[in-house]
């Protein structure tokens, strides 16, 4: 509830305050923002709830509810430990695997519907998935530690807003916490494309690990310009984001169909509102099933698999449709 109240405000915020900015979005940014919102919002945390437990289940059942600790260790191990286990991931994805990465950095305006753009499979690179599902099903009671884990959630969302405090607010959170003009400055523009000119702020939620690890910077001001291009298509950046051979062989070309869709202000509203609500709603009917359904709660596994499913074929769906007419029409 934390994390769907923040970001609907925070979507509604966006859209009253810089609508323009959202207008100005290419399709291939909406393609990439909702694909990121059905994995990290869907996908990641049904993986925790039903693929992460039953492995858990299987490989350790006495330790299943087995760890008795205190409210205020449980949320200082998801607000802080796990925060800085990501600020060590954060930085891995900056060097070794920075092309899986890279998608991240293309947004070129601080938006929270940007906050999960990333290669589909990247997100199982993050610690969050992984350590949260192992607590999760050690505690015995693991209601602080779910607290802390959407406390997380929705501080990225403002993370990656536009909305950062000032005056007094600023002062008092400047010290501690990340803020956006601080996440900004991570995803400021740099002089070429390489990883190793984003050099700051790796933090998610305490400024503490870059401070230690002298990788902090700080400004009330913002960056004067954002985001990194990509020369990738939308289906490298989605699923391929580095070598050729597969992607010679895979290979999409953009159809047809593309500009009128981009033409079409009816269809581009329906897309920038309807898309992330319509996600999250559907988010919220599969945590709804799985936790009060019977059938569903005796065989998580079929369920969840058949829920992550739907979104992926429909969305396959709807992307092969167009571009089998289009190749059709121009056989013809």
């Amino acid at each position: 509830m934390i994390v769907f109240t923040a970001f609907t405000l925070l979507v509604g915020l966006t859209g009253w305050f810089h609508w323009s900015d959202l207008q100005q979005k290419s399709l291939t940014d909406w393609f990439l923002d909702s694909a990121g919102l059905w994995v990290q919002g869907l996908i990641v945390p049904l993986l925790q709830l039903t693929l992460l437990q039953t492995l858990y289940l299987q490989l350790f059942p006495v330790w299943h509810r087995s760890l008795a600790i205190s409210p205020a260790l449980a949320f200082g191990l998801s607000f802080i430990a796990v925060d800085y286990l990501y600020y060590w991931n954060h930085r891995l994805l900056h060097s070794r695997v920075w092309c899986l990465h890279h998608v991240h950095h293309t947004v070129t305006t601080m938006d929270v519907l940007g906050t999960s753009r990333n290669t589909l499979w990247s997100s199982f690179l993050l610690v969050y998935l992984w350590v949260h599902g192992l607590w999760i099903y050690l505690l015995a009671d693991p209601t602080i530690y779910i607290l802390g884990v959407s406390l997380t959630a929705a501080l990225d969302l403002w993370r990656h807003s536009r909305f950062g405090p000032t005056g007094r607010v600023y002062r008092w959170l400047e010290g501690w916490l990340i803020l956006p003009q601080d996440h900004s400055w991570h995803h400021q523009r740099p002089a070429g494309d390489r990883a190793d000119h984003l050099v700051c702020n790796y933090g998610a939620n305490l400024k503490l690990w870059d401070r230690l690890h002298g990788t902090l910077y700080q400004s009330s001001q913002w960056p004067p310009t954002l985001g990194q291009t990509s020369r990738l298509s939308l289906w490298r950046q989605l699923v391929y984001p580095w070598g050729n051979t597969f992607a010679t062989l895979m290979s999409c070309h953009r159809y047809s169909l593309m500009p009128s869709i981009e033409s079409n202000e009816r269809l581009m509203l329906i897309i920038i509102c309807v898309i992330p609500f319509a996600a999250l709603l559907y988010c919220g009917l599969v945590f709804t099933t799985v936790l009060t359904v019977p059938a569903a709660k005796a065989h998580p596994l079929a369920f969840g698999g058949i829920f992550a499913i739907i979104p992926l074929v429909t969305g396959a769906a709807i992307w092969v449709g167009p571009r089998r007419i289009s190749g059709h029409d121009s056989a013809q």
